[in-house]
């Protein structure tokens, strides 16, 4: 995941190809939990079991120790790293169930009948998306709701919640991994790439929907599983990549590069060596007790 990650950071995250960034991010995540799944078992005499020793020497993966425990307090002080786990799933488990029902709580309150809006009366919060749903705050004006409300739906076109969705299910399992957060950022920030782009396509000055960014952005509170117009973190970013020329087309081959690197991880993770030598030795044995002793 480190890996993977890294590569992104170094070859695509400056890029505007944001489509292509994004099915990067959720692809090379997905692979980086699967590929060690996958177990190839190579012939010890072949090329690739020598190349994937090799390979595997970079990586050490140390080994774990299971000791039986006796009692019930022998096993909790024994798997304390097994329960910090567990209570740390719960804990993230809990937290988005807090919030999905925070959410909906909003939903019943402000829903509009026959339409997708959904209106708060939160100072702090000027507009997100979340569920298929448009959040817009009472206090914002007609020109600044429409702005905010198309920005949103652009959101809702691309089904960018989906991801969202993906990556808290990540989270909660994998709560302890900082990748995995790493990871949601970049996907965060390349749904407001991919929107910001889209306002602009469509014809929207870019210096007054900058403002517009900027007077929102002090307001905004963030739920942790939406999609939100104004984010503290990502706004100089933002705004660096709306005013950005387009990345030439030639610059996807960089997705060549880390064809050989996800081939290396895929070796040194997934692949082992085949040992008949037990099975040898096993038949060794038996057929020294078969054989007849003379004296």
């Amino acid at each position: 995941m480190a890996v993977l990650y890294i590569a992104y950071l170094m070859l695509l995250s400056n890029d505007t190809h944001y489509a292509r960034n994004r099915a990067y991010l959720i692809i090379s995540l997905s692979l980086s939990l699967l590929l060690p799944l996958v177990r190839l078992n190579l012939a010890p005499s072949s090329g690739l079991a020598a190349f994937q020793g090799e390979i595997a020497a970079w990586v050490d993966l140390g080994t774990i120790t299971v000791t039986p425990a006796n009692n019930t307090s022998a096993w909790f002080y024994g798997n304390i790293p097994l329960v910090i786990y567990l209570t740390g799933i719960i804990f993230s488990l809990l937290l988005t169930l807090f919030y999905i029902i925070k959410i909906y709580g909003i939903i019943r309150k402000g829903r509009v009948k026959g339409s997708n809006k959904i209106y708060t009366d939160f100072n702090n919060i000027s507009g997100f998306s979340a569920f298929g749903y448009i959040f817009l705050s009472t206090n914002l004006d007609s020109a600044e709701e429409a702005k905010i409300e198309e920005h949103e739906q652009q959101h809702i076109n691309h089904n960018h919640f989906s991801d969202l969705v993906f990556m808290k299910i990540i989270q909660i399992i994998f709560w302890f991994n900082p990748f995995v957060y790493l990871y949601s950022r970049s996907v965060k920030a390349i749904h407001e790439y991919q929107a910001d782009a889209k306002m602009i396509d469509g014809g929207e000055n870019p210096l007054s929907y900058t403002r517009l960014i900027l007077n929102q952005v002090f307001r905004t509170k963030l739920f942790t599983l939406q999609n939100a117009f104004a984010n503290k973190t990502l706004i100089k970013k933002r705004i660096i990549m709306m005013t950005k020329q387009t990345t030439r087309s030639v610059a996807g081959l960089k997705l060549l590069l880390i064809l050989p690197l996800a081939g290396l991880l895929f070796f040194a993770f997934s692949c082992s060596q085949e040992d008949t030598n037990p099975v040898y030795e096993e038949s060794k044995i038996e057929t020294e007790k078969a054989a007849p002793v003379h004296n």
